[in-house]
């Protein structure tokens, strides 16, 4: 939570310094928001999931029915450069929080979350490139989606056979909500 709270403060300074127009600030702040629903609420979370994959669908048939002009697509891609640059820069404020307030006590799991992070900038980057076709994004998805669901899936049978107790499920599920919550936003940056 504190590293999403820094990623948060930011935004919020990249903001009063007017560096960003307020398109981005909205989609950053509407990540930001995903982001904590995905760690406090999972009924929320699932269902903020299913309107961000019903926008996804409809901002897909606006871009099939809307000119593509190369001025349109010029422009797309400039957005679309300008908020990986920000998601990137996001990242990195949050990794720099979680290094400097790192304690013994807390160095697993703030390396793991920090590992979490230079993967997405990663991944951020390579989208920047371009790297990825469609269908191969369509089909790692759906791949992914599935992965997310068979964990779920798993996680209840250990529960149901007493294998493991309901605080034990619930942190699962609640990781598997962050791990998911982060794979779609690395993943919309292609949908933009």
């Amino acid at each position: 939570m504190k590293a999403l709270e820094e990623e948060a403060n930011y935004l919020e300074k990249v903001k009063e310094e007017g560096q960003i127009n307020r398109e981005i600030i909205y989609l950053m702040d509407e990540h930001i928001h995903r982001m904590r629903i995905a760690v406090t609420n999972r009924m929320q979370y699932r269902g903020l999931f299913i309107l961000t994959l019903v926008k996804r669908s409809v901002y897909s048939l606006k871009k099939l029915v809307t000119s593509k002009s190369k001025h349109n697509l010029k422009k797309r891609m400039t957005k679309n450069k300008n908020i990986i640059q920000l998601k990137v820069d996001m990242s990195k404020a949050a990794i720099e929080y979680l290094k400097a307030h790192m304690t013994p006590e807390k160095e697993e799991t703030y390396l793991l979350i920090i590992g979490e992070y230079n993967e997405m900038i990663l991944k951020f980057k390579l989208a920047k490139t371009g790297v990825d076709s469609v269908h191969y994004m369509q089909v790692k998805r759906e791949i992914q989606d599935k992965a997310f669901q068979a964990e779920r899936d798993e996680i209840q049978n250990l529960f149901e056979n007493g294998e493991i107790t309901l605080e034990v499920t619930r942190k699962m599920r609640k990781q598997i909500n962050i791990r998911e919550a982060y794979w779609m936003e690395e993943n919309s940056v292609h949908s933009h």
